[in-house]
């Protein structure tokens, strides 16, 4: 065999095992295991995950922003305009999963699919030197011990081995191990490879085996086995096929395997100290943060609450080790508790830090950012560069070090480092840090000189709208972005009784144990009462801030109001001011808030509609104000409103299609070009909407009988109207706006009738449902003053409801059996059936005018009798009625001349 032949062989194998370790690092992109990761800020220029429904309409929104969301933030209310988006702000939600170093037995889980489009599929920034990774054409007999080839590892690789201590070395493509700064071997990675995909199958089939918590659905079951496809054996994931008993008996089965080996091997240690190769800069920086960090909360009675909570029993303050590093910015910062690490990425900061320096000093400090060293030094230099800094950052770092007072006060995540349960992070840990974040933001709000540039503001404006909505926020977020990483307690509590009874089983009985398993038995011991003692303090801390919530919101209200006002932000003052008056304690206080309310709200439709000192993306972020005002009290919207939307979304569109031009061929460009499309989108479909409710107000017209709601159907009907420019509809409104008597009613409203019923009669560019509706209106303003149906209608009718009939039984067709396909069914049948009572009752009306018209002798009653007569028989299309008619017409005519 030639020595060509075998390095050719060498380098596959070698290729193989490093795509094999690609595949299930890239799979285990955000993780959960042992300790935890809270990962605390999205891409620059935005707060958090904008995903999220149900976002506070208190937001000061970014257009930005909003234009990804237009599609998804509808309004809520279909009868006022549910394709003009609500305000939704990018909600400061933070992305979380738990990490396990990859050493010894703690290992790496991964978060919920979906995190793939979160976050970049790499912490580390910079290629390395392809080339030179190809030194040394290792032998096939030495591969198993060859340095693991990292050259494609930024594209590919996870942030669990930065947090674990491994660093990446640009200038020889290889991974350096934590401690000795050894390169990461091929024999290291395998390992590695195989842990990862052990413990990522225990967890998952530990919550297969208790399904996926109370009350969950099968989507869920199917979507947490589809995150850990890579790692469930293939039987498992079939299993379901064969029927539930033989599901739950696979699943049991291969879980007690796997829980056999784990129980014979060493536990893993808690509170593992990290130690990275040439750690001295990331450690530099992160304590000129810290320092920075500590001043700013020691200024402020909430920061400095927490800082006090943080102290040893000697007043020492204890913090955990920072790093800054550069990984991805949508990395944000990291709180893990193995090694009690603070982590921020390098990436994250520099646009926070360059957007609040002077123009002419942002190409340096970009340049000199480029590095951990160059940052440490540009920093350095100056205390107010790092105070800058803070000023962007000061929540988020609040929020990391409530997670790492729960690290130390409390005894989970110690357990969860141990092994003691399952490695899963709780939904109430993370209420904790959100509502001490949020008190935090209040006391800074309450300065006397308060601005609106704070860090997860958004996060605030959320929890003093609607406590409950922020809670939802954050439960459906982790719900849906972390189903493997997140439980709540009551879960979790489950998830720990099914363990703590395998490990029993599997255990044996006393005296026969193994020194592990015994370890083991301990071990879940202490981990049950931790989860109890977490229980009860998150039990007591979420009543302690339902509590704490109607003061907290009403004074974060009133505050609201004042520092908008002071920047003549009126939508946002009549948002706080609206719902100040739900949360007033009287009803006086109610009544003052509400009219307050609505003064500011005109003031800002004024303002709005001559766009008085407002540029565009003002003008955006106001409309979406005012329209979440108007949907949230079930109200149409004024007049100023729709003049504004239909100006400035398409100047928006324009704008966002010009940068499009500007941009070369890539993310940037097809981002703007989405953008565009969601703008354009949501003025066709307001278009649309809003020319629906214009015809429902004219049909309303027709068949209202009170004149008071007939008045204001006519008043809403012709403002939209006149929004739309539609000549039709403005000359059929105008007419009946005009003339406010009596007789001047019926007179226009007879012609606008007849222009109508030519219009429906014809079905000129009308859809059918819009038809039906317009039938239903005529019917009833005839049949409610007591007048025959004219031809028109009558024509109309025997057209569409037979073809709507013939629809619905289509859909039926189209349905499997159940309620939809029997509704179907139903309203089919009620559509055959009206039609033909009315063919009888219509021919019934036909035959007695036939027979009145012979005997009558008057010529006026004779030749109405003959009119009506001839056009019901020639809307029934019965030959002979037509004949008979049409002989009694001409005899008349004969004898009349």
């Amino acid at each position: 065999m030639s020595r060509t032949y075998t390095r050719r062989m060498a380098d596959l194998r070698r290729r193989a095992a490093f795509f094999s370790l690609l595949l299930a690092l890239t799979l285990t992109a955000s993780l959960r295991a042992q300790g935890r990761v809270e990962v605390v800020a999205d891409a620059p220029g935005a707060s958090g995950i904008s995903r999220i429904a149900g976002v506070s309409t208190l937001l000061p929104v970014s257009p930005v922003r909003l234009a990804g969301d237009i599609t998804a933030s509808l309004a809520a209310n279909p009868s006022v305009a549910p394709m003009i988006p609500l305000l939704a702000a990018a909600p400061a939600v933070s992305p979380s999963a738990a990490f396990t170093p990859p050493t010894a037995a703690p290992l790496l889980f991964p978060a919920a699919k979906g995190l793939e489009t979160t976050l970049p599929k790499s912490p580390f920034v910079g290629s390395g030197d392809a080339a030179a990774a190809t030194k040394g054409q290792e032998s096939e007999s030495n591969a198993g011990d060859a340095l693991f080839d990292a050259r494609r590892l930024q594209a590919d690789d996870n942030v669990s081995l930065l947090l674990s201590g491994y660093r990446f070395d640009e200038a020889t493509s290889r991974i350096l191990t934590p401690n000795t700064g050894q390169p990461l071997t091929n024999a290291q990675a395998r390992a590695l490879q195989n842990s990862l995909r052990e413990r990522r199958n225990r967890l998952a089939l530990l919550r297969l085996s208790r399904k996926t918590g109370a009350g969950d659905s099968p989507q869920r079951k199917a979507a947490l086995i589809d995150i850990n496809r890579d790692a469930l054996p293939r039987e498992v994931r079939m299993a379901a096929k064969a029927g539930p008993q033989k599901e739950q008996a696979t699943i049991l089965r291969r879980l007690a395997s796997l829980y056999r080996r784990w129980l014979e091997r060493a536990s893993a240690e808690g509170n593992a100290v990290v130690s990275p190769a040439n750690a001295e800069t990331e450690e530099k920086l992160g304590a000129l943060i810290a320092e920075a960090a500590v001043k700013r909360f020691s200024d402020d009675p909430e920061g400095a609450r927490l800082l006090d909570s943080l102290r040893d029993e000697y007043g020492k303050l204890r913090l955990p080790t920072m790093r800054v590093l550069r990984l991805d910015a949508r990395y944000g910062a990291m709180y893990t508790s193995y090694g009690r690490q603070l982590i921020i990425s390098l990436n994250y900061l520099k646009p926070l830090l360059l957007a609040r320096l002077p123009q002419a000093e942002r190409a340096d400090a970009e340049k000199s950012l480029a590095t951990e060293a160059g940052a440490l030094a540009y920093l350095s230099q100056s205390p107010a560069r790092v105070a800058s800094l803070i000023d962007s950052i000061d929540v988020t770092l609040f929020h990391e070090l409530v997670h790492f007072r729960q690290d130390h006060e409390r005894p989970l995540m110690t357990a969860i480092s141990q092994e003691e349960i399952p490695t899963l992070a709780t939904y109430e840990h993370e209420y904790e840090a959100y509502f001490r974040q949020d008190l935090y933001i209040h006391s800074r709000l309450s300065r006397p000189d308060a601005k609106l540039d704070i860090d997860r503001i958004d996060d605030y404006l959320r929890l003093i709208d609607d406590f409950d909505a922020w809670k939802g926020v954050i439960d459906r977020y982790y719900a849906t972005n972390f189903l493997n990483g997140y439980v709540m307690l009551e879960e979790l509590t489950r998830l720990q009784s099914g363990s703590q009874r395998m490990i029993e089983r599997l255990a044996g009985p006393e005296g026969g144990q193994s020194a592990a398993a015994s370890k083991r038995l301990k071990a879940a011991a202490r981990g049950t009462q931790a989860i109890e003692t977490e229980k009860k303090a998150a039990e007591a801390e979420l009543a302690e801030y339902r509590r704490r919530w109607p003061a907290l919101a009403r004074d974060g209200l009133r505050r609201w109001v004042e520092i908008n006002e002071r920047l003549g932000r009126w939508p946002q003052v009549g948002l706080a001011q609206d719902r100040l008056a739900r949360l007033a304690e009287s009803p006086a206080d109610a009544a003052a808030w509400k009219g307050k309310a609505e003064r500011s709200i005109d003031r800002a439709l004024l303002k709005l509609e001559h766009a008085d000192g407002l540029n565009l993306n003002e003008r955006i972020e106001w409309i979406n104000a005012l329209a979440a005002y108007f949907n949230g009290r079930g109200e149409i919207w004024k007049k100023e409103l729709w003049i504004a939307s239909f100006r400035d979304y398409p100047a928006k569109a324009r704008e966002l299609r010009a940068a499009a031009e500007k941009s070369a061929e890539g993310v940037a460009k097809s981002e703007f070009l989405r953008q565009a499309e969601s703008f354009e989108r949501a003025v066709d479909s307001s278009r649309a909407t809003l020319r629906d409710h214009a015809e429902s107000d004219l049909s309303a017209v027709f068949a209202e009988t009170d004149p008071l709601r007939r008045k204001n159907a006519l008043t809403r009907g012709y403002m939209a109207a006149s929004v739309l420019g539609d000549a039709e509809l403005i000359a059929a409104f105008k007419p009946l706006a005009q003339d406010p008597t009596q007789e001047g009613w019926n007179r226009e409203a007879a012609r606008t009738l007849d222009k109508m019923l030519i219009r429906l009669a014809e079905g000129r560019g009308d859809s059918l449902n819009k038809r039906i509706a317009w039938i239903n209106a005529l019917v009833a303003h005839a049949n409610g003053r007591g007048k025959p149906w004219k031809k028109e209608l009558w024509i109309a009718f025997f057209r569409d409801y037979p073809a709507k009939a013939g629809e619905l039984r289509a859909a039926a067709a189209k349905s499997a059996e159940g309620a939809a396909k029997s509704e179907f069914l139903r309203q089919a049948e009620s559509f055959e059936r009206a039609v033909d009572s009315s063919r009888a009752t219509l021919r019934g009306h036909a035959e007695a005018n036939l027979a009145e018209s012979r005997t009558e002798t008057n010529p006026i009653l004779r030749a109405n009798l003959l009119d009506w007569g001839s056009m019901q028989a020639e809307v029934l299309g019965d030959a002979a009625l037509i004949d008979a008619f049409k002989y009694l017409m001409t005899g008349m005519a004969a004898a009349g001349r």
